[in-house]
């Protein structure tokens, strides 16, 4: 893993990671609920398993969201380190 700390260019690749978990895991969630949704299945358990899929669905769906929200601060943290930094270099180059 890239070290972060004070590392414009790792936050970035971290944040542009967390983000394509983000997307990937709530693809996933979504074809889950796709298929369960498709299967020539009825009565009371289909009606539990489909229900079930559908909490479970919207709380993964939760989880993508919140890593993709995590994803674009760590973004916006990384380009306000780096102006940290190029003004700490711009100050000890005077």
């Amino acid at each position: 893993m890239v070290g972060v700390p004070g590392n414009p260019e790792g936050m970035l690749v971290l944040a542009r990671a967390l983000a394509a978990t983000g997307e990937a895991i709530a693809g996933a969630a979504r074809s889950l609920e796709s298929h369960v949704g498709a299967l020539a299945f009825e009565g009371p358990a289909a009606d539990r398993l489909r229900a079930e899929t559908q909490q479970r669905r919207a709380a993964i769906e939760t989880l993508a969201s919140d890593l993709l929200q995590l994803a674009g601060i760590l973004g916006t943290e990384a380009g306000v380190v780096a102006d940290q930094i190029r003004q700490q270099q711009a100050a000890a180059s005077q």
